[in-house]
């Protein structure tokens, strides 16, 4: 089970990853890049939260972004409030 766990962590993190990269239009973005250092600010964080609502059918707020806002964090997040 602990595989698969963080197989799925892994996936997510990786999806966390690519919209970064989409929305930033920067490539690469590590798991440690901090989203307003590679030029995102509000208008962009919504589109973030718009495309995670979509990928993972959660709704997460602007906040959430802004408050964690490297991949991993954010993606560490996501896994929190998915339970």
């Amino acid at each position: 089970m602990e595989n698969s766990e963080s197989q799925i962590d892994a996936q997510r993190l990786n999806d966390i990853i690519q919209i970064f990269e989409e929305v930033l239009a920067v490539n690469p973005v590590e798991e440690d890049d901090h989203f307003f250092h590679l030029g995102g600010h509000s208008l962009l964080a919504m589109r973030v939260v718009a495309r995670v609502h979509k990928v993972f059918q959660i709704r997460v707020s602007v906040k959430v972004l802004f408050d964690h806002p490297t991949p991993l964090a954010f993606s560490e997040r996501i896994r929190q409030l998915s339970q």
